[in-house]
């Protein structure tokens, strides 16, 4: 359950720990949002997108799991360039948004929007094929590869045919430094 107050400045704030934000045609955003992160020099989707650009749109999202209410109207509005948080108490519906978008789970209800065009998130592949992947912070995922290994996990540059399809090591240690550097981790 979600109660609003205002804060000490005006600011809204909800129980959970989200801040609101409203869009043009007045819809809430659950998210809080940090600075622009800088190009990593890694080819992506977004690479290309002019920073502000709408990327995905969701609008009155829910899910139910027997009488559990997850999620409830969820609407978020994301773009390109920006660093987002999703941050809210345990049981919110961080996890169970996070893999709505990604395609693990199914919302009950609503829609969601890619680069404006309406998308059916129903399998991991159909969010990736779309640009959406999933970084879970979960270190036992992965825990025996290195940051390198993590980051391209799925994703790994590869040398051409004649170079016998090896990994391009060099090439994704100085991606993953410079990603590293924009958002000021240390490792």
């Amino acid at each position: 359950r979600r109660t609003e107050n205002k804060g000490a400045r005006g600011v809204e704030s909800m129980s959970d720990g989200m801040t609101p934000r409203h869009g043009e045609d007045g819809s809430r955003s659950l998210v809080e949002s940090g600075g622009r992160l800088p190009s990593s020099g890694a080819e992506s989707k977004s690479a290309s997108r002019p920073v502000g650009t709408q990327i995905l749109k969701v609008r009155k999202v829910c899910k139910r799991y027997g009488g559990v209410n997850a999620l409830t109207d969820v609407a978020v509005d994301l773009y390109a360039g920006e660093v987002v948080a999703l941050v809210g108490d345990n049981g919110a519906g961080k996890s169970t948004f996070a893999k709505i978008i990604s395609g693990i789970e199914y919302a009950d209800s609503g829609e969601i929007e890619f680069e404006g065009k309406r998308v059916h998130l129903n399998s991991p592949q159909a969010a990736a094929s779309v640009g959406i992947q999933t970084v879970y912070q979960d270190l036992a995922l992965c825990d025996t590869l290195d940051t390198v290994q993590n980051l391209f996990l799925g994703k790994e540059i590869r040398r051409t045919w004649y170079q016998g399809f090896r990994l391009a090591r060099a090439e994704m240690e100085t991606t993953t430094q410079r990603v590293l550097a924009n958002l000021g981790a240390k490792i």
